[in-house]
């Protein structure tokens, strides 16, 4: 098997400033309004010390815009996915402009 680090790219933009904008703003009502359901006590836990409002019976997190903002801007630019080798020569370096393809 043949694999390339990641190729250029960035070039492909589908959606407009403004389109982005209006799905970025409505993502963030979802979260403030309908919630995600999280299967898991201790991150039903985490999410409600950390202020979210949190539906234990229902399992259902909502958190306001300003929550949700603050967490995806202290989220990693790049992320790393380990390939087998231990040499590092198959592992995948996400972020930026480079594009992979895998099966």
């Amino acid at each position: 098997m043949t694999t390339r680090k990641g190729l250029c790219g960035g070039q492909y933009k589908p959606l407009k400033e403004k389109d982005i904008t209006q799905i970025h703003e409505t993502s963030l009502r979802v979260f403030a309004e309908v919630g995600v359901q999280v299967n898991y006590g201790e991150a039903l836990e985490a999410f409600k010390s950390a202020g979210a409002q949190v539906d234990e019976e229902r399992k259902v997190v909502k958190m306001p815009p300003d929550m949700v903002e603050e967490w995806v801007g202290k989220a990693p630019s790049t992320v790393r996915l380990c390939g087998r080798a231990d040499s590092g020569q198959w592992d995948c370096e996400l972020g930026g402009t480079r594009v992979y393809l895998g099966t």
